[in-house]
């Protein structure tokens, strides 16, 4: 992992992580602190976003100066994703990554209740 990146276990992040493992980590990169700080800039949701299109789709958006927040379910190839789309964004590391399955019935909540805690708004679904 490149060395902007740090994985917490996501009851660290936002309270405690589904006993089934659901989103049982998550990949953040170090522009996570200018969220906090309120530096606002389209964000964008990317599922399935660890390969193929929706990969293509995070670098392009990462590239046009957006926030990308990618979402899939191998965490070991979202790390890998995140580390390449934040290379690849116009002004620095600004890809965050979500380990979840987006087809389980609680998964909206857990992606809602993350990008509320980071104090993302977003702008485009895909």
């Amino acid at each position: 992992m490149a060395q902007s990146q740090m994985v917490a276990p996501i009851s660290e992040l936002s309270g405690p992580a589904p006993q089934d493992g659901l989103a049982s980590r998550v990949e953040t990169s170090a522009s996570t602190a200018r969220v906090a700080q309120g530096v606002t800039r389209p964000a964008v949701v990317v599922t399935g976003a660890s390969d193929g299109i929706g990969l293509a789709l995070a670098r392009i958006f990462a590239k046009r100066g957006h926030w990308v927040v990618l979402v899939a379910r191998d965490e070991q190839r979202l790390g890998e994703a995140v580390a390449s789309v934040g290379h690849a964004a116009a002004d620095g590391p600004q890809a965050i990554g979500i380990a979840l399955d987006v087809t389980r019935d609680d998964a909206h909540a857990v992606l809602t209740d993350r990008l509320v805690a980071l104090g993302l708004h977003v702008d485009v679904l895909v």
